[in-house]
């Protein structure tokens, strides 16, 4: 399983990372809603955990932009 982990804080990023089961699971780090949305085509995560509070592009944004080219896309907040 891939998971995309889209948040700007580098905290957080390591608490989620930290709680996921270390077998069976590549993680993708992204920092910033325009990098997920870059980077969403080129991983293909299975599930994108995304920060809703966000400069610049915010989470909801994100979201909007790839579940537009992606609907199938699993996205929890």
């Amino acid at each position: 399983m891939k998971v995309m982990i889209a948040n700007d804080s580098r905290m957080a990023r390591r608490v989620i990372r930290s709680s996921l089961p270390s077998e069976g699971i590549e993680i993708v780090e992204c920092t910033c809603g325009q990098e997920a949305i870059d980077g969403y085509p080129v991983h293909r995560p299975d599930l994108v955990l995304m920060d809703l509070e966000r400069k610049h592009v915010d989470g909801f944004e994100a979201t909007r932009q790839i579940k537009s080219r992606f609907p199938d896309t699993r996205i929890m907040f």
